[in-house]
């Protein structure tokens, strides 16, 4: 009695180390982007301009600067990188807060200063290295601050993508800026940029995970054959 059950054990131990190689070596074959996020940090500068009223209610951002880029452990340079965007679709005013709908547009340029050399050169990527469109926007106003959230769609650079080992893919990412208010002309607010981010993630799953998961399942099927033919 002891003798079979302990053979039973040791055929489902089996198994599992089964299991696992094949999981592990799947996952060693997942690209590097998954679940990934890439960050464009902002700096002071420029302006965001916007009306109060319905009728002056356009926003606007005007020679937003770009510092760097991240990726992952990467710092990339952003060489004479601003950032410009239009939006559209002005929704409400709540208690504060200003809401904008879908709409308008955004870009970045500049030159990703890959070598880090300080030197915009033919192994970099220069003109525009990113655009999108608005999903929703909103700004809260907070005393003499105000902070920008915006939702958006965006898409980089082929190139760029490219170099970084990304897919070619509209991601859905988040602009963020903090702003200081520095006063109105005809109606309309244009506050001074202090600080933000806009970033992109890369959805999950992706066809590794799929590969990932079936691979699990055959393994499951295959031990368990194994430990069939030894009852």
């Amino acid at each position: 009695m002891v003798e079979p059950f302990l053979s039973r054990v040791w055929d489902l131990h089996k198994a599992l180390r089964l299991i696992s190689v094949l999981c592990a070596v799947c996952a060693g074959t997942a690209p590097a982007w998954a679940g990934a996020i890439l960050q464009l940090q902002i700096g002071s500068g420029g302006t965001v301009s916007y009306g109060r009223g319905i009728r002056q209610a356009g926003l606007q951002g005007n020679d937003i600067r770009i510092r760097q880029l991240n990726y992952g452990v990467a710092i990339i340079p952003i060489l004479l990188g601003h950032l410009f965007f239009h939006g559209q679709g002005f929704a409400s005013s709540q208690e504060g807060r200003l809401l904008w709908g879908p709409g308008g547009s955004l870009v970045v340029r500049g030159c990703a200063d890959l070598n880090a050399d300080a030197k915009c050169d033919k192994g970099d990527i220069r003109g525009t290295l990113l655009t999108a469109t608005f999903v929703n926007v909103q700004l809260i106003q907070k005393g003499s601050q105000a902070i920008l959230i915006a939702q958006i769609l965006d898409q980089i650079n082929p190139q760029l993508a490219a170099r970084l080992g990304l897919p070619v893919t509209t991601l859905r990412g988040q602009l963020k800026l903090l702003l200081l208010q520095s006063g109105c002309c005809r109606g309309r607010v244009r506050d001074l940029v202090q600080s933000g981010f806009l970033d992109a993630s890369f959805a999950v799953p992706e066809p590794s995970s799929i590969v990932f998961l079936g691979a699990g399942f055959i393994g499951l099927i295959f031990g368990g054959r194994i430990a069939a033919r030894r009852l």
